[in-house]
């Protein structure tokens, strides 16, 4: 039976024309990394102060610095939510009270910071409504996992290039809209509708890319194996990085939240003008039963690459049977070669019991350790700009290495160094008071978080066997929400606390270190094929490499 792999060895595993489609690909999750950097600029909390207005001292307008040092001090963090207690005389009001009271109004003024205005100055989240802030950041990556999905039924059902239509759609049009919200409810919804798309934009980009790309090929000038399939699959990420620290760069000229807003939202819908030239997998038609419009691609594909046509003439019908094939067994579910049905409960097979609990706690510390350092990026200190843009432009470095290495060194030794090295930098920074030293190790427990994040998906797949891959990782995918939807509350919310500024650093911390220790309980899957059965993940264990050896290629009979 044909399918497209073998389509690839006639046209080309990589030339010119998966080139073309990658970095078509990489214009799309460019903007995810503007859409999910969005509210840490629009929603930034002033970090110089505010008061609240004193009915019987304060007149229609008044300002910060009125009375000067009136607020309550907690192990020497400022309370801005209160103020002293004051004695009403002729001249106005002395604060010369021995104790302090809470603020009862709903009128606040804030010390000049970054902006002249964000969602927060806007509309006083401060004090008892502060909580509001943080509840932002985790309805969006509520909407992530509403959009992973959604956008995943979307792409398989109606192919990846029209779910990156509805994505990119759905996420410019909910973030302009964001721009021009009156209060705090409905923009909390547009950002929960920008998510969903947001996701969308990196998933059809990223299953495209790996599926016009060879498994064959592999980098030429180095001594060690790099498959471009690998390189493509990772540096896909890049992208997303540069999008982050092109927000922070636009935020630095555009003081105003909802200008910032709606000029980088605007700037979206560019993406329209590159999703026309996109393609459509020619691998997911050829499964869909579009046979037609896969030839047609094909042909251009070898075309651009300048190599032969592969021929359909014998094919067609194998290609026809195929595809029945595939449809009758969709619908009689996951079935393994020897008969047997699995479904999710399958996940805690004897077998693979250990490997599903392990990547169920591992997620939610991956994903909670990479949002986590990166809504935290802005109280590291007072230039929030750089903060963030060197912060973003990190992840691209971890990218390479990652791309670099996981084919010789394994999955596994490096998933579990950067969930231990990120832990560790996070459980110092929480011990470190501001200062250039805590914002380096912040900076390179982002480095680590970064390589974990980009080796998760891949490092799942090879663990589950076919019959349970997409609902095992679709079973991680929810599972890694939690730790979505908690970093907002952790990094935000939580120094605010009695805890203290640096507990968001702690918890983050422990819990890589915690899931670093545990990656070390799971298999080594470099050197060996996608598992189809249960039997395959026994042959995974039995064969895997030691974490300190390098694969060297398979063993020779």
């Amino acid at each position: 039976m044909v399918n497209f792999d073998s389509v690839l060895v006639d046209i080309g595993e990589i030339g010119r024309w998966q080139l073309m489609v990658c970095l078509l690909c990489w214009i799309p999750p460019f903007f995810g990394g503007v859409h999910v950097l969005m509210f840490s600029f629009t929603g930034l909390e002033p970090p110089n102060g505010f008061r609240c207005k004193i009915p019987e001292c304060d007149g229609p307008q008044f300002g910060f610095n009125d009375f000067g040092d009136i607020f309550e001090r907690k192990d020497d963090e400022i309370d801005y939510c209160t103020y002293r207690q004051y004695t009403k005389t002729d001249q106005g009001c002395v604060f010369n009270g021995s104790s302090y009271d809470k603020c009862s109004s709903d009128e606040y003024v804030y010390a000049d910071f970054q902006f002249e205005e964000t969602v927060v100055t806007e509309w006083d989240l401060v004090c008892g409504q502060g909580g509001k802030v943080a509840w932002v950041g985790s309805v969006y990556m509520f909407g992530l996992m509403v959009g992973s999905y959604l956008c995943g039924i979307m792409a398989d059902k109606y192919g990846r290039k029209l779910s990156l239509l509805f994505s990119i759609l759905i996420s410019s049009v909910a973030s302009l809209l964001g721009a021009f919200m009156p209060e705090y409810f409905s923009y909390t919804a547009t950002r929960f509708f920008t998510a969903i798309g947001a996701q969308g934009i990196f998933l059809s980009p990223f299953a495209l890319t790996v599926e016009v790309v060879g498994a064959n090929p592999v980098l030429p000038f180095l001594p060690w194996p790099v498959q471009y399939k690998t390189l493509a699959g990772v540096m896909i990420q890049a992208p997303f990085a540069v999008g982050m620290a092109g927000l922070s760069w636009l935020a630095m000229y555009i003081k105003d939240w909802s200008t910032l807003q709606m000029v980088a939202s605007i700037i979206t819908f560019s993406q329209l003008i590159f999703w026309w030239f996109t393609p459509e997998s020619p691998r997911w038609l050829l499964a869909a039963g579009k046979d037609d419009k896969a030839k047609v691609i094909i042909e251009k594909a070898a075309k651009m690459n300048r190599r032969q046509t592969y021929n359909f003439t014998n094919q067609s019908n194998d290609v026809e049977l195929e595809s029945a094939d595939k449809q009758t067994e969709s619908t009689k579910g996951s079935i393994d070669a020897e008969g047997t049905q699995y479904g999710v409960r399958d996940l805690f097979h004897p077998t693979i019991r250990k490997i599903s609990l392990v990547l169920m706690v591992c997620w939610p510390v991956v994903t909670l350790g990479y949002y986590g350092i990166t809504f935290s990026l802005s109280s590291l200190s007072e230039d929030i700009f750089i903060n963030n843009i060197i912060g973003s432009l990190i992840e691209i470095p971890a990218y390479i290495i990652v791309s670099l290495f996981m084919d010789s060194w394994g999955r596994k030794p490096l998933f579990s160094l950067s969930l231990l090295i990120s832990g560790i930098c996070c459980i110092v920074c929480g011990i470190l008071d501001e200062g250039a030293l805590r914002t380096s190790l912040a900076m390179f427990g982002k480095f680590f978080a970064s390589s974990s994040f980009a080796l998760v998906y891949m490092y799942t797949a090879e663990l589950l066997p076919t019959t349970i891959r997409s609902s095992g990782v679709g079973v991680c995918s929810l599972m890694a929400r939690i730790g979505g939807i908690s970093a907002p509350q952790i990094a935000l919310t939580l120094p605010k606390t009695s805890a203290g500024p640096g507990s968001p650093f702690f918890v983050m911390g422990a819990c890589s270190v915690a899931g670093g220790l545990l990656a070390l309980l799971l298999p080594e899957t470099l050197g060996s094929t996608l598992p189809t059965t249960m039997k395959d993940i026994d042959d995974i264990k039995a064969n895997a490499k030691p974490i300190w050896k390098c694969y060297t290629g398979p063993k020779k009979a």
